[in-house]
C-alpha cells in the first residue's frame, strides 16, 4: 500500500543516479557489517529509484527500525525527508524520499529481512 504519492513528490526533483548516495549506502553497510549478513543495492534508472535489500543477522521489527533510522540520519538531505513502512512477519519494507533545497533528491525502497 502506498500512503504517500511518491511519484507526485518527485515531480521537479532531480532523483537521477547520484554516485554520492550510492557511496553513502555502501559506506553505511560496511560500517554496520556486524549486524548485516548481506545486502543488495541497485538503481532503477527508468523509475529513478534505488532498491536496497538488507538481510540482518538477527531480524526483528525493532532491529529493522533501528537500522533504518540510522540509515536515514546518514543519508537524508536538509529540506525534506518522508518515509512509509510496512511490517510483515519476515520483513519490513520502507519507502524513503529526501530532497535538498536545490531540488536534488533520492527515493529508496528498502526491504529489511
Amino acid at each position: 500500500m502506498e500512503y504517500i504519492n511518491y511519484t507526485m513528490l518527485k515531480e521537479g526533483v532531480d532523483c537521477s543516479y547520484e554516485i554520492g548516495i550510492w557511496s553513502e549506502i555502501e559506506s553505511f553497510m560496511a560500517y554496520n557489517n556486524k549486524k548485516v549478513v548481506k545486502y543488495k543495492n541497485n538503481y532503477l534508472e527508468n523509475e529513478e529509484k534505488y532498491l536496497l535489500e538488507i538481510s540482518l543477522k538477527d531480524y526483528s521489527k525493532e532491529n529493522a527500525l533501528n537500522l533504518f533510522h540510522k540509515l536515514v540520519l546518514f543519508l537524508e538531505y536538509n529540506c525534506l525527508t518522508l518515509y512509509t513502512k510496512e511490517f510483515y512477519e519476515d520483513r519490513t519494507v520502507f519507502n524513503l524520499f529526501s530532497k535538498s533545497l536545490d531540488n536534488f533528491g533520492f527515493f529508496i525502497e528498502i526491504t529489511i529481512l
